[in-house]
């Protein structure tokens, strides 16, 4: 029997399973920015692949960070692991214990249930973010708002309300202010 997960809980044989139509392989194509496009903790995220899509596998989406002018918000997933591949621009990386640097090219992976954030330190931090198993994009969507230009949201955009309930419904614990950052600016090269 083939096991399946959303919301890393296991499913039966074809629950919750998507269903293709005859001669449908499941194979698409989305260009750069194209995809479902949300503002939603200060970033635009567009999701490129979902839980629906994946049968719960895997949730891949593209993230446009601004600068933080704050510390950015320590957390943890308990069965999720996230990755980043850094498209364009600087951040730091707090996972654990540990400070990671990384730019364009770099590949930063962070293993569920380790404490972590992340810091964009240049205009716009582009990453492609992996996360399995997927259903981590139900949060963004459940408190962010769909983004009617692909740009970071407007400043005047109000910030999601902390809810600790709904973020552990997806299997998140929000932790307070990354207690290690501080504000850094890398100029571009």
């Amino acid at each position: 029997m083939r096991r399946y997960y959303r919301y890393g809980h296991p499913m039966s044989d074809g629950e919750g399973r998507d269903e293709l139509g005859d001669g449908d392989d499941g194979a698409f194509r989305l260009g750069a920015g194209e995809g479902r496009r949300i503002w939603a903790f200060g970033d635009l995220m567009i999701l490129k692949l979902t839980a629906e899509q994946t049968s719960g596998r895997v949730f891949v989406m593209e993230q446009h960070v601004p600068r933080h002018r704050g510390a950015p918000g320590r957390h943890v997933h308990e069965v999720d692991d996230q990755s980043w591949f850094v498209i364009a621009g600087h951040g730091r990386w707090f996972i654990g214990d540990q400070t990671i640097e990384a730019g364009t090219g770099d590949f930063v992976h962070g293993p569920h249930g380790v404490p972590h954030a992340f810091s964009a330190d240049s205009d716009d931090l582009h990453v492609l973010v992996i996360t399995a198993p997927a259903g981590l994009e139900g949060l963004f969507a459940a408190v962010g708002v769909d983004a009617t230009e692909p740009t970071h949201p407007p400043a005047d955009l109000p910030e999601p309300t902390e809810d600790p309930d709904l973020a552990q419904r997806y299997g998140t614990t929000a932790l307070g202010p990354e207690p290690r950052w501080t504000p850094r600016t890398v100029r571009a090269s």
